[in-house]
């Protein structure tokens, strides 16, 4: 079971991009952020298009390894999983509903920000393709690091 530090970050923001690092068989890597969806037993549920070099390497190379900071806290989570891609089916027209939500968090954000006149951010298109994909993330190690100073 994950830590209740680590769920309580991850539940207690309306989105959050996780960086997401893969490899192909050659080892040549590629980092891209992605779209937390979802937090379930020692799985999490990350979105993104069938496009991308992400989505290639998976294909060749289950494996993963991910960050996240707390900023509050100034600890780093390093999660190091292996990736089902769900590109159709049950779990994948059920999370339609939580992408949609997010997407509009994100957008919701973004408008009242612009709107008192801090920078402004581009928007989620206005729907989301079909032809998206899940990368369900089994967790098989999760390393806290903080940046506290050491004697």
């Amino acid at each position: 079971m994950l830590p209740e530090n680590f769920i309580n970050i991850l539940e207690n923001k309306k989105y959050i991009f996780i960086s997401f690092s893969t490899s192909d068989l050659q080892g040549n890597p590629n980092s891209a952020y992605k779209l937390l969806i979802k937090i379930e037993d020692d799985y999490l549920y990350l979105f993104d298009y069938p496009a991308w070099k992400t989505w290639e390497n998976l294909k060749q190379n289950p494996k993963v390894s991910m960050t996240l900071l707390d900023e509050r806290q100034l600890k780093c989570y390093k999660i190091f999983g292996t990736v089902e891609i769900i590109e159709e089916g049950a779990v994948h027209e059920k999370m339609r509903e939580a992408i949609d939500k997010k997407r509009t968090d994100i957008t919701t954000k973004h408008i009242v920000e612009a709107v008192r006149g801090d920078e402004g951010y581009g928007l989620f298109e206005d729907q989301i393709s079909e032809k998206f994909v899940l990368y369900k993330v089994k967790i098989d190690k999760l390393e806290e690091i903080t940046f506290a100073r050491t004697p």
